[in-house]
């Protein structure tokens, strides 16, 4: 419970080689803690929050599959990249 109420946001990255091979480009996953998130940790039903960030666009959360999307839709990267390691 008391991790809940203490978190505030948690951010990943990932560093891919760029589609040119000439660079890097950072991959993010953010995770606000809303509410919902909040009580999902608090309730110990962390396999559900990734549905909720789907959902959260407008909260300012992006889950690392979207991130590697959009990068890929931008032609930053090989639409295989993240899926590597």
């Amino acid at each position: 419970a008391q991790l809940s109420t203490s978190l505030k946001m948690v951010v990943t990255q990932r560093l891919l080689k760029t589609k040119d091979g000439q660079g890097r480009v950072g991959a993010f996953e953010v995770m606000k803690c809303t509410p919902p998130i909040q009580n999902l940790i608090r309730e110990a039903k962390i396999h559900q929050i990734p549905s909720i960030m789907q959902t959260a666009v407008k909260d300012g959360m992006i889950t690392m599959s979207k991130s590697l999307e959009n990068l890929a839709a931008a032609g930053k990267i090989d639409a295989n990249a993240g899926k590597e390691s």
